[in-house]
C-alpha cells in the first residue's frame, strides 16, 4: 500500500479498528507499541494539519509511539519538523569591509517545498545587502558585472568565473542607493528569470541603477515570458566559454511586459529611448497655430460674461472641422466638451452654429458633448479613458476620427467640486483647501 500523509479523511473509527482500540469523545484509546490488545494506554487524535497526535498515558517514548501508530495506519515515518533540513547557507558581507552582518539560510522540506530565514533575525539590523556585493571593489571596469535573482544563482555564475549580484528576498528584494552606487561606473547585464516576476525583478534594479552604470544590457537565453514555468541561470547549462559569448552577445535592456510584447512593463514609468531610435518628431506642435498646443493644457481667463465660452467653442469647431481659424492654421482631431453647466444653453448655441455654418451637411463633424455631471478628482479615470475613436458611429459618420484629441473642460470650479471653496473677501479668487492656488491668470 502507498503510504499517505495525512488521516484527515479518515474517521475515528476506521483509525480505530487499524489500532485495535476504541472510540472515545473525539479521541482513539489503543494499545500503545509492545502492549496488550486490551491496554487502552496510548490516545489517538487527528490534529488541524490532518496528522495523528499520540500521548501515552504509561510514559512510553513519543517518537515510538508516533512511528508505531503511523505504521499502522499506513502512513510515512515521523519527521522532525515536517522532514525539513537547512541544505545551504549564504552569508551577506559589508561591502566596504568583507564582515558577515548577517545569514540567511535555505531549508527544504520532505514535500519538496522551500523556505528562507534570515540569522540574526531581521538581518540584524541592516540594510539589505547584495550578496555578492563585497567582491565588486576588485570588479574591472571592463568586466560585466551579472545581476540575477537568488543566491544560488550567484554561486552558479562564480563556477564559471564570472561575477554576479543578487537582492536578498528573490523577486521582492528592495534596490536601494546604496546598491546604486556599489555598482557605480560597472557594465550591468541583467539575467531575469524568464516569467513576470522575473522581468519585474528586473524592471526595479533598472530603476534603481538608472544613471549609475557604464551600460545597461540584458540576456534572455530562455526568451520572454510566455505563461510557462519560468527558467533561471541554474537550468542554463553552458560553460565559460558559452557564457562569455552570451555575454557578448547581451541587448540593450528594455524592460517588457508578463506576455512579452516588448513595450514597457508595467510599473515602468519612464521608457529609455536609445539613441539610435531618436529621430525628429515631425508632427505639428499646434492644434491652432500659436494658440492651442498639441499636447498641453490651456486656460482660457476673464472676467464674467465677457465672452469666454463663445470664443473657446467657435475655436473648437474650426479644430473638429479642419478649418482655418482668424488666418491660423489648424491640425483637424476630434474634440470632446464637458460643460460643466448650463448645458441646456449650450446645446442651444451648438445648434444655432449649425443653421448659421453648417447648412449643408452635418455627418462628419467630431465633436462630443458631454453634459453629465463632472467631478475632476472622482471621475478623472473615466474622463482620461476617453476615446472619440472608439464611439459608434452615428449620423452616417464613416470612418475613425484621427489625432489629435482635444478635451474642454468648462467651469474648472464646478469641475474641482468640494476642493475649492471662494473666499470671502475676494470672491473671484478660487483657492484650494489646503492652501494651493491654483494658476487661473495668464
Amino acid at each position: 500500500m502507498t503510504p499517505f500523509h495525512s488521516v484527515r479523511m479518515m474517521s475515528l473509527r476506521a483509525i480505530a479498528a487499524a489500532l485495535g482500540g476504541d472510540v472515545s469523545g473525539e479521541q482513539v484509546l489503543c494499545p500503545g507499541p509492545g502492549h496488550s490488545a486490551k491496554d487502552r494506554s496510548l490516545s489517538v487524535k487527528i490534529g488541524k494539519d490532518g496528522q495523528p497526535v499520540t500521548h501515552s498515558f504509561c510514559g512510553d517514548d513519543p517518537i515510538a509511539c508516533k512511528d508505531y501508530v503511523r505504521q499502522r495506519l499506513g502512513m510515512e515515518p515521523f519527521q522532525p519538523n515536517g522532514g525539513r533540513k537547512t541544505v545551504a547557507t549564504y552569508d551577506f558581507r559589508d561591502p566596504a569591509t568583507g564582515e558577515v552582518r548577517y545569514r540567511k539560510e535555505r531549508v527544504e522540506s520532505a514535500n519538496g517545498s522551500k523556505s528562507f530565514f534570515f540569522k540574526p533575525k531581521r538581518r540584524n539590523g541592516s540594510e539589505p545587502l547584495l550578496y555578492g556585493g563585497e567582491r565588486l571593489a576588485d570588479v574591472a571596469s571592463e568586466q560585466p558585472v551579472f545581476i540575477v535573482e537568488g543566491e544560488k544563482m550567484v554561486d552558479r555564475l562564480r563556477e564559471l568565473g564570472a561575477v554576479a549580484v543578487s537582492g536578498d528576498t528573490g523577486y521582492e528584494s528592495k534596490w536601494l542607493p546604496s546598491h546604486a552606487n556599489l555598482l557605480r561606473n560597472l557594465q550591468i547585464i541583467l539575467w531575469p528569470d524568464s516569467d513576470a516576476p522575473g522581468e519585474e525583478y528586473a524592471a526595479k534594479a533598472a530603476r534603481c541603477l538608472n544613471g549609475s552604470a557604464t551600460s545597461f544590457r540584458v540576456v534572455r537565453p530562455f526568451g520572454k515570458p510566455n505563461g510557462a514555468k519560468g527558467r533561471d541561470v541554474c537550468d542554463w547549462h553552458g560553460n565559460a566559454d558559452d557564457l562569455a559569448a552570451l555575454a557578448a552577445g547581451a541587448e540593450v535592456y528594455v524592460a517588457i511586459e508578463a506576455n512579452g510584447d516588448g513595450a514597457p512593463g508595467e510599473g515602468v514609468r519612464f521608457e529609455l529611448i536609445p539613441f539610435d531610435a531618436i529621430a525628429i518628431d515631425t508632427a505639428p506642435a499646434c492644434l491652432v497655430k500659436g494658440l492651442i498646443p498639441r499636447v498641453g493644457l490651456t486656460v482660457f481667463w476673464g472676467p464674467p460674461k465677457c465672452g469666454k465660452s463663445f470664443l473657446v467653442f467657435d475655436m473648437l469647431m474650426h479644430v473638429a472641422l479642419g478649418w482655418e481659424y482668424r488666418g491660423k492654421k489648424v491640425r483637424q482631431g476630434p474634440v470632446v466638451y464637458c460643460a460643466l453647466e448650463s448645458c441646456y444653453a449650450f446645446k442651444n448655441r451648438i445648434e444655432a452654429f449649425r443653421q448659421e455654418r453648417l447648412q449643408e451637411n452635418t455627418a462628419n463633424v467630431a465633436f462630443y458633448l458631454m453634459a453629465a455631471p463632472l467631478s475632476l478628482v472622482a471621475d478623472h479615470g473615466a474622463l482620461i479613458c476617453l476615446n472619440p475613436g472608439a464611439m459608434p458611429k452615428t449620423r452616417g459618420c464613416r470612418h475613425r476620427h484621427p489625432e489629435p484629441f482635444t478635451r474642454r473642460l468648462g467651469k474648472l470650479r464646478r469641475g474641482y467640486g468640494r476642493l475649492y471653496q471662494s473666499r470671502r473677501r475676494n470672491p473671484g479668487r478660487l483657492q484650494l483647501r489646503r492652501g494651493y492656488r491654483p494658476p487661473l491668470r495668464p
